[in-house]
């Protein structure tokens, strides 16, 4: 986060969170559901008291607090990969899951699919690696197994750059 001195990572079902430029750790979240672990952390660019946590199992959670408490959000139900915010407007919010990619405009509340792994337009899609944003608003680069996309208006299109053909 922009703040000074604070780190957080997440280990297995724990979230973890130092102050001091990680003299000292404290526990801040853990995960009580058997065999979920915590596979992604954000934090709003404006506000960063704003954590949100993903699940292995797809679920979003949220602390207003720097951590101090948290409330389930989101449930997609499905395996969870990646989560970000916008860097240039953190109300916007993008998940990558086993089916695809999800966008939200108002910091979690509501998602629509904008890209499906099941559509045979992008192959290698299912294949997901990394979700990147660039230095110009609004610009994606979705990586996948065989292939590069590259969206220029948030997700509402997307240009293909195929590396390798899948067997």
């Amino acid at each position: 986060p922009k703040t000074r001195g604070i780190i957080y990572f997440a280990s297995g079902p724990q979230v973890y969170k130092t102050a001091d430029n990680g003299a000292s750790w404290q526990q801040i979240y853990t995960e009580v559901r058997p065999n979920i672990n915590i596979i992604s952390i954000a934090i709003s660019y404006r506000d960063t008291s704003n954590i949100y946590l993903l699940t292995s199992d797809g679920v979003l959670i949220h602390s207003t607090d720097w951590g101090d408490s948290w409330q389930a959000v989101y449930t997609f139900g499905v395996n969870a990969k990646k989560l970000l915010i916008d860097p240039h407007d953190s109300d916007h919010m993008y998940v990558a899951l086993d089916s695809g990619l999800f966008e939200s405009p108002d910091r979690g509340l509501s998602w629509s699919e904008i890209l499906n792994t099941n559509e045979n337009k992008f192959p290698g899609l299912n294949q997901f690696k990394k979700l990147y944003f660039t230095d110009t608003p609004g610009e994606l680069i979705y990586l996948s197994r065989y292939g590069i996309l590259k969206s220029a208006d948030a997700g509402a299109n997307w240009k293909s750059y195929t590396l390798v053909t899948p067997a």
